[in-house]
């Protein structure tokens, strides 16, 4: 049986609804249903905005489920930036938050009879495929006993820790520099909405602008460099105009 979620724009009396399969929504699904139900695909110069109808409360998270039954009202409000609104966003679904309840299937699992896969779960950004992914469809093998040593000792052990964080911290420093890139705002917010939300560094899907990271200590440095920048313009400026009336008041007799 289908649920719903029931909407109403603030600035009208009837109220609509969306359905759906599960025990709830996602803001981000629900903002690309109503867009798409009353034709505002078209338009960038908005937000929509959600509140929940009893406590007033804005939902921010776009990950959020809204469970099935509720009631919310729907603002379209200016976008915070003219001409960037986020319509076309919710609209093309790009790693759009999956639906409470809804089944998930990933990679071949789907043709394979639904089997999981067993190795590790992590996702490598270094370019280099998990080897479990070419052979989870081939028949299992008898794995060979690995011989351990009876008696280790703690200086081993010490060495064998140290040996795995090390790993650890060189896969996440290699992860950090192909997930960190910094850009300039509006530069990689417009790419990423021209591009399908693909990110120009490490070639991924991202979910939405939300996700973006602002580097607030590289901001800041922007920020000082252009404000010493604009005192530096000045001085230079006061400095040549105390010359030029120096030189002025010795030509004059």
């Amino acid at each position: 049986m289908a649920s719903s979620v029931f909407y109403k724009f603030s600035s009208r009396k009837d109220e609509s609804r969306v359905t759906f399969d599960g025990t709830g929504i996602s803001v981000f699904d629900l903002k690309g249903e109503i867009i798409r139900a009353n034709n505002m695909g078209k338009a960038n110069d908005f937000d929509l905005h959600l509140y929940d109808a009893t406590s007033k409360q804005e939902f921010k998270d776009d990950s959020q489920i809204i469970p099935r039954s509720s009631s919310v009202i729907v603002k379209r409000l200016p976008a915070a930036r003219p001409g960037k609104g986020k319509a076309a966003m919710y609209l093309n679904g790009a790693g759009a938050a999956l639906r409470s309840s809804e089944p998930v299937v990933r990679g071949s699992s789907a043709a394979g009879g639904g089997t999981w896969h067993k190795g590790s779960m992590s996702k490598r950004f270094d370019g280099k495929d998990d080897t479990h992914s070419a052979t989870a469809t081939s028949p299992t093998k008898q794995s060979t006993p690995v011989p351990v040593a009876a008696h280790v000792t703690a200086s081993e052990e010490a060495a064998a820790m140290a040996a795995m964080f090390q790993a650890q911290s060189q896969n996440w420093e290699e992860t950090q520099e192909k997930m960190s890139q910094p850009y300039c705002e509006e530069c990689i917010q417009t790419h990423l909405l021209e591009r399908d939300f693909v990110c120009p560094n490490c070639g991924k899907k991202i979910a939405s602008l939300d996700k973006l990271i602002v580097d607030k200590p590289m901001r800041t440095k922007v920020a000082d460099y252009i404000e010493k920048a604009i005192e530096e313009s000045k001085k230079e400026g006061s400095e040549e105009g105390a010359n030029g009336k120096g030189e002025s008041s010795r030509q004059q007799p």
